[in-house]
């Protein structure tokens, strides 16, 4: 049985930067470091001719990320990811004030194009890149009933060519059914957000008991299928 959304994995390529980054205003705390070595179990597991990596376990809150310094990809710097590309495409991060977690993050070197706004929900979204160039969504809830608690986790984005597929794919695998759909766009206050003029797109949400799967799909600019 499905228990809940337990982490999201992400490959760096310097992984004692990016640990130092995630922990900004207490978001993370590395739990668990070890190193993977090769073989053909590692390599039949990640589908790779060299498998070997170093490893860094962050606990939150209420999940965990999973940092992979892979060897053939030390010192690499991905290709800038854009919102509507498909893929596990961010983290979200929620905390009761958004405005000091995105201050704390541009001050540990995240890049951005926007100060956290509205979309007329009572929240308050940003999307910043981290120094590698990946994706996190900064979301302020006023209404938290907390003033002690450290930023959480609260879902991973997963964009898609086809959101119908995609969506019936997690409610098979995790036996929930899909809790809300929406369309969006086209709108001034959802380009400020993104960086991007005039995206029009629909959403999915499944909320687990830990965590959350949202889904994009991206009509303009359109999201076409990755490699």
């Amino acid at each position: 049985m499905i228990k809940g959304l337990h982490h999201t994995g992400l490959s760096v390529g310097d992984i004692d930067a990016a640990t130092a980054y995630f922990k900004t205003a207490g978001s993370f705390e590395p739990v668990l470091e070890f190193t993977i070595e090769d073989s053909p179990e590692a390599r039949r597991l990640f589908d790779c001719e060299n498998p070997t990596a170093k490893v860094v376990l962050l606990q939150g809150p209420t999940g965990y990320l999973e940092l992979f310094e892979f060897e053939s990809q030390t010192g690499a710097i991905p290709d800038r990811h854009e919102v509507y590309a498909a893929g596990i495409r961010h983290i979200c991060l929620q905390d009761k004030n958004v405005d000091d977690l995105f201050d704390a993050y541009v001050a540990s070197g995240s890049s951005w194009h926007a100060r956290p706004s509205g979309l007329g929900t009572g929240a308050l979204y940003s999307y910043i890149r981290d120094p590698e160039g990946n994706v996190l969504e900064l979301e302020g809830v006023p209404w938290s009933s907390s003033e002690d608690v450290l930023p959480w986790y609260a879902h991973t984005a997963i964009v898609t060519p086809d959101i119908d597929r995609l969506a019936a794919f997690y409610e098979k695998l995790t036996g929930i059914d899909t809790q809300r759909r929406g369309a969006f766009g086209p709108h001034e206050k959802f380009d400020t957000v993104a960086g991007l003029d005039g995206i029009e797109f629909k959403g999915a949400w499944i909320q687990l008991p830990l965590g959350t799967v949202e889904m994009w799909e991206y009509d303009k600019p359109r999201t076409e299928p990755a490699d």
